[in-house]
């Protein structure tokens, strides 16, 4: 069943700065920094604010820069001088001249907490980091840009990817981690339906959880454990079925002719031996699908798994004796010549 993970990262460029006076420690520090020499702008913008040059915004704007230029992954905290230098820069702009520019440079410097967490997340599968991160970003733009910005959609996009994540990661840990990665996982899903309780990706993604659960205890169970063992394992089973279904309805508000919900809901109607609504939707599926099943057959009349699919259809989901018949004869036939 598929699981939703996509996010990526956003680009900004950061906008040209202005020229300054040459014999200034700022206008010295320029002409390093515009000869890519960051280590030696780095210097003298340091000296430049142990002077009256401190006064200047946009001598605060420049070591924001420069810092933004020097930060690495060792050299992380640059990004809060830079940061905090832009700040600064606000702070003694008392005409309110550059502050839309200096906004600008902030929010190109905090957008890499946002960026920092996409990629602990795709590429390094540092999940609580990455978190982390996301929420590092949301707190610096409300801090310093707009306390009242709506990271709703944001939010959204985030936490189902995340939650994603944290679902394919529950089969690659050890069985021990796993109940604490499927926690993770649920509350990720949990948050964004918090948002939009009729987000489908949210709450599709929420009953896989609880459906794959119920699943693995019949699975995993011990035949050897004996009759009690079993069946606490077929009970518990049962339960995570339940708890799938209300996100699972949830989904089928929004699409009910999702393919990979109606398997979802077939599969747990199946597991707890309802046959009514098992075949409900099962028949709902047959629906949706059996024109490609039979163009399928068309295309390749040897395709016993094909035939059988049609067989059970015409025999149970969609009644067709004549059908039925048809393709008794060719299943027996394709069977025969296997």
């Amino acid at each position: 069943m598929k699981i939703f993970k996509h996010i990526s990262l956003i680009m900004l460029i950061f906008l040209g700065i202005g020229s300054f006076a040459q014999p200034t420690f700022t206008g010295r520090a320029y002409e390093q920094y515009k000869g890519k020499n960051f280590d030696g702008a780095r210097e003298l913008i340091d000296s430049a604010i142990t002077t009256n040059e401190r006064f200047d915004s946009q001598t605060w704007q420049l070591r924001g820069i420069i810092y933004r230029n020097l930060e690495t992954a060792d050299l992380s905290y640059f990004r809060e001088i830079s940061i905090e230098s832009f700040v600064q820069a606000k702070n003694v702009d008392s005409t309110n001249i550059y502050t839309e520019k200096i906004n600008e440079y902030i929010q190109q410097t905090i957008i890499r907490y946002y960026n920092d967490a996409v990629r602990l997340m795709n590429e390094n599968k540092q999940l609580k980091r990455s978190e982390e991160s996301y929420e590092l970003y949301k707190d610096q733009y409300k801090r310093l840009l707009d306390p009242k910005h709506d990271f709703k959609q944001f939010d959204i996009d985030y936490y189902n990817a995340l939650g994603a994540e944290y679902l394919a990661l529950i089969k690659t840990v050890p069985t021990v981690k796993q109940d604490e990665v499927r926690k993770n996982a649920l509350e990720k899903c949990d948050k964004v339906i918090s948002i939009d309780s009729l987000n489908y990706q949210a709450n599709y993604n929420a009953a896989i959880i609880q459906y794959n659960y119920g699943a693995e205890l019949i699975t995993d169970a011990d035949p050897t454990g004996g009759l009690e063992r079993l069946m606490e394992s077929l009970q518990k089973a049962e339960e995570q079925f339940l708890k799938a279904l209300p996100y699972a309805h949830r989904a089928e508000k929004i699409k009910p002719n999702s393919f990979e919900l109606l398997i979802c809901l077939m599969s747990c109607y199946y597991g707890l031996n309802n046959s009514e609504l098992y075949m409900k939707y099962q028949t709902k599926f047959d629906e949706l699908t059996i024109n490609d099943l039979e163009e399928s057959f068309q295309i390749n009349p040897n395709d016993l798994e094909v035939a059988e699919d049609l067989l059970r259809i015409y025999t149970t989901s969609i009644p067709n004796e004549t059908k039925a018949a048809e393709f008794q004869i060719i299943v027996k036939k394709l069977k025969d010549n296997q």
